[in-house]
């Protein structure tokens, strides 16, 4: 009958039909009502997941290019000073990360996606002007430029994620997903970037990575906020209405009372204790992270140049490089289900554990396997750490500094890295290479346990110090008495 009204679970069933009909999707359907072959995400991160893969394969197709170029043509078995020239241009990106590139992103917290796509678009047209001067002076520069355009990229995602989870509980995980898509997706056009470099030349393998990193900087235009930038700015329309948390005070015509006042300043002074054990608890991870960052570097290049000296085949070189690749995507892997059990701080200092008792073990040791086996321990912990350190900045450092946080640590580790990779280039047995990174991360450990009262007594003792010194020196001056030399004016 035409007015008889549809069954409820009739109509629930033909409204989750028209809801999917008319939803994102419903132009690309073909008139047989068939779906899409290809289904983009529409959660917030896993848009940004989806951009993120792409971006990383365009990153792995400048490499592939670069390196059959003359800019980057330095093989395992250069010279030393080859080596050092290398670590150099490496470090130089970092120099404009820390005063310029952060602070910029975060004057522009709220287009954190207009800088991620113009990351991206900007890749594209430098990619398509080096496929052009790859024997010129101009490469030089301009792969400088893509440098510097992929870390503004890595500080701008670091800063954005918080913005595109439901819960900080989930920084973790989704630091972990973006790790592994990193790497998954550097394997899976590495095959086809080979091949093309092989049989066209790196022009166009950089033809590729620009059409690549245009695809990735279409998908940005897709990313959407959760929770918006000022998300751990508390609300203050809501504020007052939890107990333990900051009073907001409303405008009115009364003045608040005593118990209201003594509320504010204990909540104040809360405020200001936890702000300071997030800041220790930052800088003792990040001096943690930046230790398993100089071993990382330092083992690189203490297994090309022993391996060599030894006349190792390359095929043991070619384990090492692929245990170390593999134990990072485990340790990115297996990085939220360390996170149910324990806390960011702790997923730092195991890391630095588990590469305290392998480096110890491969002293006794030191054969190319066991080599093998610290480059896969080095590995899993370096992104295990990584990614906990990630979500520990998210979690706890200001929205309106999280870039320049993420940009100041970034140069920090990337100035360790290439510490340890100079420290390598110094003639070492191996065994004694290993002593050296198991001694180190065995006193990271003492001094994470014990840095945090270290660096309370420090800064209690610093402010003391320089309280006592503007006090003396205010009471040296108000006894000082005028010299009638001192003033040609005086006529005393």
């Amino acid at each position: 009958m035409v007015g008889r009204k549809p069954s409820a679970g009739a109509r629930s069933s033909r409204g989750d039909e028209l809801d999917e009909a008319s939803g994102p999707w419903r132009n690309l359907r073909s008139p047989q009502g068939e779906e899409p072959p290809i289904r983009l995400p529409e959660s917030p991160f896993g848009r940004f997941a989806f951009a993120h893969a792409v971006g990383s394969a365009g990153d792995t197709l400048v490499t592939i290019a670069l390196a059959g170029s003359l800019f980057f043509n330095v093989s395992l078995g250069a010279a030393r000073g080859q080596v050092f020239k290398y670590l150099i241009i490496s470090l130089t990106p970092f120099l404009l990360l820390a005063p310029f590139i952060g602070p910029l992103i975060d004057r522009f917290a709220g287009g954190r996606k207009w800088i991620i796509v113009g990351s991206f678009t900007l890749r594209a047209f430098i990619c398509l002007f080096m496929a052009g001067a790859l024997k010129g002076l101009l490469l030089f520069p301009e792969a400088f430029a893509v440098l510097v355009l992929s870390k503004t990229y890595t500080v701008a995602r670091s800063a954005i994620v918080p913005a595109i989870v439901d819960d900080d509980l989930e920084l973790v995980r989704a630091n972990s997903r973006l790790s592994l898509l990193t790497g998954l997706a550097g394997f899976v056009i590495a095959l086809p970037g080979g091949l093309i470099s092989k049989t066209l030349g790196s022009g166009a393998v950089l033809w590729f990575a620009a059409a690549v990193f245009t695809a990735s900087a279409a998908a940005s235009l897709r990313i959407v906020s959760v929770r918006g930038h000022g998300h751990d700015v508390p609300n203050a329309e809501t504020a007052g209405d939890d107990p333990t948390g900051p009073v907001a005070l409303r405008p009115g015509p009364s003045a608040p009372t005593a118990p209201t006042r003594r509320r504010i300043g204990r909540s104040q002074a809360a405020q200001r204790m936890r702000d300071r054990g997030a800041a220790i608890s930052i800088r003792l991870a990040g001096a943690a992270m930046a230790i398993l960052r100089g071993e990382v570097g330092f083992l690189t290049f203490l297994v090309a140049f022993t391996f060599k000296n030894e006349n190792v085949s390359k095929v043991w070189l070619g384990f090492a490089i692929g245990a170390g690749a593999i134990g990072s995507l485990v340790g990115a892997a297996i990085a939220p289900r360390l996170r149910i059990g324990v806390g960011e701080e702790r997923m730092v200092v195991g890391s630095v554990g588990l590469v305290t008792v392998v480096s110890a073990l491969a002293i006794l040791q030191s054969n190319p396997a066991m080599t093998c086996v610290v480059a896969m321990a080095i590995g899993l912990a370096a992104a295990t750490a990584r990614v906990a350190f990630d979500a520990l900045i998210q979690r706890d450092a200001s929205s309106t500094a999280r870039a320049a946080t993420f940009a100041r640590f970034e140069t920090r580790f990337q100035l360790f890295w290439v510490l340890g990779a100079l420290l390598a280039i110094v003639p070492w047995e191996r065994f004694l290479g290993f002593l050296l990174m198991a001694g180190t991360a065995a006193a990271t450990i003492v001094l994470y346990l014990k840095g945090e009262p270290a660096l309370e007594m420090i800064t209690s003792r610093w402010d003391h110090m320089r309280v006592t010194i503007v006090a003396r020196t205010r009471r040296a001056l108000a006894r000082r008495e005028p010299d009638p030399l001192g003033d040609p004016f005086n006529d005393k």
